[in-house]
């Protein structure tokens, strides 16, 4: 694992490149934030289009909440809004081809929830633009951070860095199980290793993020649907399901053929988000305005694993095609490491 370790650290300078925005469009690091409310942070990517943010104004007064301004600094949003740049380019040619002529907001938002959003809004009373809007929480951007810092630890074999491994991770999500919701939500990076360079971390959290990325703008550039026509045989769930699925493979198709497809820490993200979910759900739906059918819409499907597994399978398929590109570096090792992740066990229900 070692090796595996040793080529990872070399594959993310090779995955995670950064080209200049074009001439509408703000360099990540060029754009100022604004706060707004009491729990976001408000990045306006396009030079020439600014709306008022009128229509987010109540997603950032969440009572339980946190201000996102300790995510507001560079060394996170900007390879952040690289890898946001890097995955609409891979549709369309350029940052902001996707939404010609409109604003587009990158928004941080402090909440429990780990999710990420994208929508298309036209200009309401006192606008004068449409807007695009890429809404990313604090909890999912510690859950990418966090989780591939973890796995590196682990791929390297050394008995110093197990505690702080992804297998001791997923031991620690299963011991909270049963017990009281009073658990975590804010799940902070550690201590960097002697062995692992910030520089490091954050490449390998950006393959993660071009992925999710990719797959909200399979989202926006398909109407929603990425191309999938719902079964009435099946549940709401399953359909919802094949419905992410589909735009999973778009994300998948568009980077792949960039050499900027490599989940294997996108899985690490998602089973470690599904745990939480499962962990959690009790009191956050207890929480949800609405409570739980409300949430159930909300979240229709949160069967991270499945999904991960799609997004593995279609990596090994494309390797075994094209083994001699970037991304198809030890592909063999790091399929196999992938599902043994996803076959992980899952923990219990706290109990709020």
């Amino acid at each position: 694992m070692r090796i595996l370790a040793s080529s990872i650290f070399a594959l993310a300078l090779l995955l995670f490149v950064s080209h200049r925005a074009n001439a509408q469009m703000f360099e990540p690091g060029e754009t100022g934030s604004q706060k707004i409310g009491t729990n976001c942070v408000v990045y306006h990517l396009r030079k020439d289009k600014i709306s008022n943010d009128s229509d987010i104004g109540l997603q950032c007064q969440s009572k339980k909440g946190w201000p996102a301004t300790s995510h507001d600094v560079p060394f996170i949003v900007l390879p952040m809004m690289s890898a946001l740049y890097n995955a609409e380019r891979a549709y369309c040619g350029s940052p902001g081809c996707s939404a010609p002529n409109k604003d587009v907001r990158l928004v941080l938002i402090g909440d429990p929830l780990p999710n990420l959003s994208i929508t298309s809004s036209k200009a309401k009373a006192g606008e004068d633009t449409d807007s695009v809007t890429i809404l990313i929480t604090t909890t999912l951007i510690d859950f990418v951070l966090r989780t591939g810092h973890l796995v590196l630890n682990d791929l390297l074999e050394d008995a110093e860095l197990a505690p702080q491994g992804f297998n001791a991770f997923l031991n620690n999500q299963r011991s909270l199980g049963g017990k009281s919701c009073s658990l975590p939500v804010q799940w902070n990076n550690l201590s960097v290793s002697k062995k692992i360079n910030e520089d490091t971390i954050f490449r390998i959290a950006m393959t993660s993020f071009q992925i999710l990325f990719a797959h909200e703008f399979a989202h926006l550039l398909s109407n929603q649907t990425c191309g999938y026509k719902k079964d009435p045989k099946l549940s709401s769930d399953a359909n919802t399901l094949g419905l992410e699925k589909a735009c999973d493979h778009m994300a998948f198709t568009v980077l792949a053929k960039q050499n900027m497809a490599m989940p294997l820490f996108f899985t690490a993200a998602l089973v470690a988000w599904e745990n939480y979910i499962i962990l959690k759900r009790p009191q956050l739906i207890k929480d949800f305005p609405g409570g739980e059918l409300k949430f159930r819409e909300a979240f229709p499907s949160l069967q991270f694993r499945e999904r991960a597994g799609s997004s593995v399978s279609e990596w090994e398929q494309s390797c075994k095609q094209n083994p001699n590109v970037p991304m198809c570096n030890v592909w063999q090792d790091a399929v196999r490491y992938a599902r043994k992740l996803i076959a992980s066990a899952p923990p219990a229900a706290c109990v709020p």
